[in-house]
């Protein structure tokens, strides 16, 4: 898939086989923020994990808004499963980010970051003058054992997760 596991299993050395797109989305953000405090060196060496990450992203967005559902890898076929702001906010960023700094050059990652966040902005902020909404962030998850489990907890309004990630996506949008 080029997607990341959500769970990780020491003693079997495998993934859990579910892509939960705000798992994803923490490690693209750490990344990302990280590998501006490493010496140049290792930016460098860090660069290829980034195009992976990204590309492994870039194939399940949601070509007609620029967002990423909540389990990434199965859309629609999943029950409750809905384009979701808080990865969707943090894949904003964290693309932005990327290639504002120069980790990566494709002009790609920087469109497909702005596509992201004008998704959100355009079809999950509600309201007008100064009393906004940020509606469809997953509420919480552990780690699951099914891609239901990563759908059954509901979405929510307002939850920091998927507020702060679309104010950090916002300052690179900027």
């Amino acid at each position: 898939t080029g997607l990341y596991n959500h769970g990780w299993n020491v003693s079997e050395n495998e993934g859990n086989g579910h892509f939960w797109g705000r798992g994803i989305g923490w490690y693209a953000m750490a990344l990302v923020d990280t590998i501006s405090m490493m010496p140049a060196t290792y930016q460098t060496q860090m660069q290829p994990y980034l195009t992976k990450l990204f590309d492994g992203m870039l194939k399940y967005q949601d070509a007609d808004t620029g967002m990423w559902y909540n389990v990434v890898n199965r859309k629609t076929d999943l029950s409750k499963n809905i384009l979701e702001t808080s990865v969707s906010s943090m894949m904003a960023y964290s693309l932005m980010k990327a290639y504002i700094k120069g980790y990566v050059t494709d002009a790609k990652y920087g469109q497909a970051g702005l596509a992201a966040f004008n998704g959100v902005v355009a079809n999950k902020v509600t309201g007008s003058k100064g009393s906004y909404a940020v509606k469809d962030t997953y509420l919480k998850s552990g780690v699951g054992t099914s891609d239901s489990y990563y759908t059954a907890n509901g979405y929510t309004v307002d939850e920091a997760k998927g507020t702060g990630a679309l104010i950090m996506a916002a300052t690179q949008a900027n």
